[in-house]
Formats: structure tokens, sequence, C-alpha cells
């Protein structure tokens, strides 16, 4: 039976860190399913979703895996995904939105807008944060993209004024679009 992973890894950015991770998973046979690979604060970080048919598989992976942290100071961890089968009310496409916070970059900006979004039930899918550091400016320039699922249950008019009272509050810019449904 066919079971499903996740698989993260963080370490030292450099040419040929993503050829090192994924060639064990190349050589048992194991295809990468989705990944999001970036780069934090000179770090290498990545999130990859595999599909494993056989538990030897994934035993064999992880001795590899372990192998290469060792060698590369590499951190990796398997994380099994839970087969829980999705509610009802859960099927079917939800509107999908971006969200875009930007301005001045202060502590406690990604805390209070996704408490926001959470108190209303809204389910954040993606979420990109940056600071740009520019000498032309005081102060560092945050900006946020969220690709966010809003119930149809929210009321879309007073979710927006309140998404401008969070505005006011954080003192910063913030856009809610219509998001299209591919990327």
């Amino acid at each position: 039976m066919a079971k499903e992973y996740i698989i993260s890894a963080v370490g030292g950015n450099r040419p040929g860190v993503v050829a090192e991770l994924t060639k064990p998973m190349y050589q048992s046979g194991i295809n990468i399913e989705n990944s999001n690979m970036t780069l934090l604060a000179e770090h290498f970080t990545l999130i990859i979703h595999i599909v494993v048919q056989d538990d030897g598989v994934l035993d064999r992976l992880a001795d590899k895996l372990q192998e290469l942290e060792q060698q590369t100071e590499i951190a990796t961890r398997i994380l099994p995904v839970p087969t829980t089968p999705v509610p009802e009310e859960a099927e079917g496409a939800k509107p999908r939105y971006a969200l875009r916070v930007r301005g001045e970059d202060r502590t406690g900006i990604v805390f209070k807008t996704s408490s926001f979004l959470s108190q209303r039930g809204v389910n954040i899918l993606e979420m990109e944060t940056r600071v740009e550091k520019d000498p032309q400016r005081e102060s560092p320039l945050f900006q946020m993209y969220t690709l966010i699922e809003i119930p149809e249950s929210v009321d879309r008019e007073k979710f927006r004024n309140a998404l401008e009272n969070l505005a006011n509050e954080l003192q910063e810019s913030i856009t809610l679009t219509k998001a299209s449904s591919e990327r």
C-alpha cells in the first residue's frame, strides 16, 4: 500500500545541494510529488512530498539521508502524512485570494495577520515573507504574500472592513485580490 511522506532539509547553501538530496530518492525509484525549495538566511531549505510503495525503500532512503547528513551537515527529517479522509465540507474548490502586506518591518505582523485569518476560519495555503534593507530608507521594508482560501460562510464585505482595521492597527498596506486557480 502506498504511503505518503514529507521530507524536510536545511543546511548551508552551495551548488549541488539539490542534486545531493534528491539522488537517494532517484536511486530508490521514489518519485517527487511536490516540492518547495528556497534560500532563507543563507541556508538552503527544502520540503519534498513523496509517495512510497514499500517500507523497505523508505528505510533505505532514511539510511542514505542520515549518511548525507553526517557528510554535509544538512539536517533532514522524514514525516509521515496521515491518511485521514477529507471531510465532505472540505471537498470542492473554495475561492482563493492573494493577501499582500507591505510596509515598515515590525515585530508581530505575521502573528497578527495569521491570527486574524485563523479567527475567521481562513486557511493559509502559501505564505512568503521578506524583509528588504534599503540604504535610502531608515527602516527595512516588510513584504508578505499569502495565498488563502476564504470559506463561503465568511461575509466578504465584513471581512474586507476587518482587514482594513487590521491594516490600520499594523500601520501597513494590506491588499486582497482574487487569485487565479493556476499558478
